[in-house]
Parts: C-alpha cells; structure tokens; sequence
C-alpha cells in the first residue's frame, strides 16, 4: 500500500520547523516512526537550502510505501532552477554545504529533477531497514 500527503509552505525560516514537525506527525499516523528522526533532518535540510536559496513557495511530498521493502520517499520542490550542488569541501568554520553530503550519508538514494512548471524537485529515500 503506498500512502502519499504533500504541504506548501512559505520560504520563511519557520518553514523548516514546520517540515520537520509535519514529517513527525505524518510518521507517527502511518505507523513509521522509526524512520522520523532521519526523515526530519534530512527533510529540512533541504527546506533549508530552498528557504535560503530558491525564495519560492516549497512542496515538501512523503510518499510511504509498506510493502515488501518498506520506503519512504521525500520530495522538497521549489520554483528555482538552480541546481543544488555539492560544496568542496564544505566552508570550514562556517555554515552551509552541508545538507547534500547529510543525503548521501543517511539516505538509501537521492535525486534531483525538474519541474516540467520550472524549478525542481530534491528527493531522498530512506527504508525501515535503518
């Protein structure tokens, strides 16, 4: 069974608070919580970068899938087209550059697509496997 939800948030600091707390609450009513802690940084890691970078209305979709291999896959979507890209090496001392390398060390797989609309779409999966 595959259960899906979405939100629009404003590209406001408090867009992050509130990724990370719609990602809990959803986790918890479909029963897969033990991926929220994962899902919660990863998720507003990237509603970081879209606040921080892109200044658009963001579409944050879960997607959960139960089945044989349990998933859950997010999607944070912005109207920009810039491409995310990682930083080498991250700013010593600083802040950022960070939230892409988080993607390849705690999800299962990641991505980047375009919006046929224009922007883009950032997207991890992360299994109940962790």
């Amino acid at each position: 069974m595959i259960r899906s939800l979405a939100a629009r948030l404003e590209p406001a600091p408090l867009a992050v608070r509130e990724t990370r707390r719609f990602v809990r609450d959803i986790l918890r009513v479909w029963d897969a919580e033990i991926l929220a802690e994962v899902a919660e940084l990863l998720a507003g890691e990237l509603v970081t970068n879209a606040v921080l970078y892109a200044e658009t209305p963001i579409d944050v979709h879960l997607a959960w899938s139960d089945g044989d291999a349990p998933r859950l896959r997010v999607k944070v979507c912005d109207e920009a087209d810039a491409m995310p890209q990682i930083v080498e090496p991250p700013r010593p001392g600083g802040h950022g550059g960070y939230g892409l390398r988080l993607l390849e060390r705690f999800s299962s797989d990641w991505g980047v697509e375009r919006r046929e609309s224009g922007g883009k779409c950032v997207w991890f999966d992360v299994g109940a496997n962790l």
